[in-house]
């Protein structure tokens, strides 16, 4: 427990989903996973999101997280 607790806080805002969700959609690009994990940032701040998960990430960028 106290292990998941530290990687939670490590990857915070996001979660380990989260960053799952965001290398399939960079396809692995490094440069493409920072620039969405910064629109996320972005965008979680303006929203009001306390954490951003995959249901989140895909509501708040669908136009990247695209359902197929």
């Amino acid at each position: 427990d106290k292990q998941k607790n530290h990687n939670n806080k490590t990857l915070y805002p996001f979660t380990k989903e989260s960053i799952k969700e965001i290398s399939i959609a960079a396809q692995g690009n490094m440069r493409r996973v920072l620039m969405i994990c910064n629109i996320s940032i972005d965008r979680g701040a303006k929203l009001r999101y306390p954490l951003l998960t995959p249901v989140a990430l895909k509501k708040m960028l669908p136009e990247i997280f695209v359902e197929h």
